[in-house]
């Protein structure tokens, strides 16, 4: 993770997911916090569970345990 040295405020902060597709689990007990002013990347291998992580946070799919806060879609980021 790149991250400008000047502000580091939480951006998203994903806490504790989980998600399962019958008895496949694609996400387990995953946490992160992706800092404002940061390049992130995620890399893994096919169905590490890279695309279901990024739908949880984008509000498509929701979690089985955890949460996801964005601190930018739920207005806390206003100036």
């Amino acid at each position: 993770m790149h991250c400008e040295k000047k502000r580091r405020e939480q951006m998203i902060e994903i806490e504790d997911v989980s998600k399962q597709f019958d008895r496949i689990v694609a996400l387990d007990r995953v946490s992160a916090q992706i800092e404002e002013n940061c390049i992130f990347g995620l890399v893994g291998t096919n169905g590490a569970g890279k695309s279901t992580l990024l739908r949880i946070i984008s509000g498509v799919l929701h979690p089985d345990h955890g949460q996801v806060a964005d601190r930018w879609i739920s207005g806390m980021g206003e100036s």
